[in-house]
């Protein structure tokens, strides 16, 4: 149901704007995007998010109230997520060929690219002050597409004593279409493990260490607040600069998972709050 609200939100809308002088306009512009939640600090391992830059594209529509202020609305294709590294202590699945499931604890480090595309639909207030704009209001977005590449580097040893050389693994997610324990197995690595022979994938899909459909890692729907400024260069252009604020938990909590510890061979479920967080710079016209 959640994923059609932004539809319902347009319909309910529609009528309020048909009855309203509305002008018209597009924006394109670069965003520099980061997640915002809690990070492990704990026996040395060092977890964090930077930012990662995209796009957003898209149509504006305004409805002048007075020649000062009014409101406005815009429906943008818009990339939004983070680059996650982790660095430290660290554990790892391994699935042997009799389905036996085999931990390994040791040094981990990885790097991931996270991108993230929403259907953004911004609903604010403007306010005009000579060749200045502000805006702001609320946002609703629609996940539309869920993406993830980068590298794990692993060496430790498995409970019975196993030694894990290092080795590195290529991660390569698709948040809504991958499966429980999915991987690419059209090339591997073959290592005996605790007496198990046992291969190890090259390329891990988003779900590799999950034994249980426990929904996908991103939620559909996020929420926030937007503010910006923008300067009209003429009658018509503007360059603007904005700022998103998520409200909405972006992550499942039933796929969120401790990095450092774990339940046996079980993942150790956590409650994380992630928040989107984005910079948008934009260049413009309105008619």
């Amino acid at each position: 149901m959640n994923r059609f609200f932004p539809i319902f939100l347009a319909f309910l809308l529609l009528p309020f704007f048909a009855q309203a002088q509305l002008r018209g306009g597009f924006k394109v512009g670069l965003n520099l995007s980061s997640i915002k939640g809690p990070t492990l600090t704990e026996n040395g391992a060092k977890e964090s998010y930077r930012s990662l830059t995209g796009f957003h594209v898209g149509p504006v529509i305004q409805w002048p109230i007075t020649e000062s202020y009014g409101l406005k609305a815009e429906v943008l294709y818009n990339q939004a997520g983070g680059i996650y590294q982790y660095e430290g202590q660290g554990f790892n699945f391994f699935r042997a060929e009799d389905g036996t499931k085999i931990l390994a604890e040791g040094q981990k480090k990885v790097d991931l690219s996270i991108l993230n595309t929403y259907l953004d639909v911004p609903i604010m207030g403007y306010l005009r002050v000579g060749s200045f704009q502000l805006d702001g209001g609320f946002r609703i977005g629609l996940l539309v597409s869920s993406t993830a590449d980068g590298k794990m580097v692993f060496s430790g040893q498995t409970e019975l004593g196993s030694s894990i050389d290092e080795f590195e693994q290529t991660l390569f997610y698709n948040y809504k279409k991958d499966k429980p324990g999915g991987a690419d197995y059209s090339s591997f690595t073959e290592k005996l493990i605790d007496g198990k022979p046992t291969q190890i994938p090259k390329t891990l899909g988003a779900y590799f260490f999950e034994d249980d459909d426990a929904g996908k890692k991103f939620n559909t729907i996020d929420l926030g607040l937007s503010a910006g400024v923008s300067y009209f260069i003429g009658r018509s252009l503007y360059i603007g600069a904005r700022a998103n604020f998520g409200l909405s938990d972006i992550t499942n909590n039933n796929v969120d998972f401790n990095r450092l510890k774990t339940d046996g061979a079980k993942l150790l479920r956590q409650a994380d709050k992630d928040k989107n967080f984005q910079i948008q710079l934009s260049i413009g016209f309105s008619l």
